[in-house]
C-alpha cells in the first residue's frame, strides 16, 4: 500500500511507500526520546487503525517547554509514549536539529521594545509535528506587555505536510486578539490512509504578557 506525501503551499505531491513512510516517523520518534521498541509499537499500532494518544484527544501524562536555540519548545508525552512537539519563533532563533521540528523557511522574527513596557513580534514561525504523519505551520505577529495582557494581531502563512494520508490547507483563525491570554490557532482535516480516518487537527499559539507558547492535539 502506498502512503502520500501531501504539501500545501507548494502545492506538489510526491509518494513514498509505506516502509519509508515507517522509517521517517522510527527516526523522528528515537531522535525525540523514544524508546526504540516503544516507537516500533506505537508505529504498528498506527498502521493497523489503532488510536494512537497524540492523536486521539488524551491528555499528556507530561509536558515540558523549554527555550532552545531561541525558540520556545513545548513536548508533550502520553501515557502510550507516543508524544508531539511543538514551538514558536523568538527573535534570533536559529534552526536546529534539537528542536525537534524542520520548518519550511524560517525567514525572520524580529522584535521592537521600548521604555512603556511592551515588546512586539512579527511574522514569527509556530509548528507543531507528531512526526512524519502530520506537521502544521503558520505566522503570527503579536504584542507582550508587562501589564499581563498580549495581543495577537494577524496570522498568515498556512502550511501542512502530510504523510500516510492527505491533509487540507489550514484555516486560521485568531480566537481571542487581545486578552490576559491572546489565542490563534490553525485547524486541518487530515484524512489518513485506510484504515486511520480523518481527524480534526489544531495548532494552538498562547500568548501571555510573560511569554508565547504552543499546544497541538495530533
Amino acid at each position: 500500500m502506498d502512503a502520500y506525501r501531501h504539501e500545501i503551499g507548494g502545492g506538489a505531491q510526491s509518494h513514498l511507500t509505506a516502509s519509508e513512510v515507517d522509517q521517517d516517523q522510527y527516526d523522528w520518534f528515537v531522535q525525540n526520546g523514544v524508546a526504540p521498541e516503544t516507537a516500533r509499537e506505537l508505529i504498528a499500532e498506527y498502521n493497523s487503525g489503532g488510536e494512537i494518544d497524540s492523536m486521539s484527544g488524551a491528555k499528556p501524562v507530561e509536558v515540558h517547554t523549554s527555550e532552545i536555540h531561541g525558540w520556545n519548545v513545548t513536548r508533550a508525552e502520553f501515557a502510550d509514549g507516543s508524544i508531539s512537539v511543538s514551538k514558536v519563533q523568538m527573535p534570533g532563533a536559529e534552526e536546529s536539529e534539537t528542536t525537534g521540528i524542520s520548518v519550511r523557511s524560517v525567514g525572520s522574527c524580529g522584535s521592537t521594545s521600548s521604555g512603556s513596557g511592551w515588546a512586539s513580534y512579527y511574522d514569527c514561525a509556530v509548528v507543531g509535528s507528531n512526526g512524519a504523519w502530520l506537521s502544521m505551520e503558520f505566522r503570527a505577529s503579536y504584542t507582550r506587555t508587562n501589564a499581563n495582557t498580549a495581543t495577537i494581531h494577524s496570522v498568515s502563512s498556512p502550511y501542512v505536510h502530510a504523510v500516510g494520508g492527505t491533509a487540507d490547507t489550514p484555516s486560521l483563525s485568531i480566537v481571542t486578539a487581545t486578552g490576559t491570554t491572546a489565542h490563534a490557532k490553525a485547524t486541518t482535516q487530515f484524512n489518513g490512509a485506510y484504515p486511520i480516518g480523518s481527524k480534526t487537527c489544531t495548532l494552538n499559539l498562547w500568548v501571555t504578557g510573560a511569554s508565547a507558547t504552543t499546544t497541538q492535539n495530533y
